[in-house]
């Protein structure tokens, strides 16, 4: 990430900074050129949902990636997370279950890239 620092689940820092009192230190002025790091993320599934249902587990991915990183989203990065889904054989799909499990995963996922 730009400049955020990934978090393990007990909020220790995994990757970042490891000052005791850290802050938070922005790119300078415009003319300076900005940290250009991202988190892009895809959520694969195989379920029965409708469009909707799809965009929701993409904000619950995205969910994943504020609960690990610190800060994310901010002006200096370009992260987004995209669920893509196919259709399953049977059943309906439990849409908030998959959002839960769609934030899990993809904190699992960050933390596993930078180890």
């Amino acid at each position: 990430n730009a400049i955020g620092d990934v978090l393990d689940p007990d909020g220790s820092v995994l990757v970042g900074t490891r000052a005791p009192n850290p802050k938070m230190i922005l790119p300078g002025p415009t003319d300076t050129p900005a940290p250009t790091n991202t988190v892009l993320a895809v959520v694969t599934l195989a379920a029965n949902v409708d469009k909707r249902d799809v965009r929701f587990i993409a904000e619950r991915g995205s969910d994943g990636v504020t609960s690990t990183i610190r800060p994310a989203h901010t002006r200096y990065d370009g992260d987004v997370t995209f669920a893509i889904a196919a259709p399953a054989s049977e059943g309906d799909a439990n849409v908030d279950l998959l959002g839960l499990l769609a934030t899990a995963r993809l904190a699992e996922a960050i933390r596993a890239a930078v180890r």
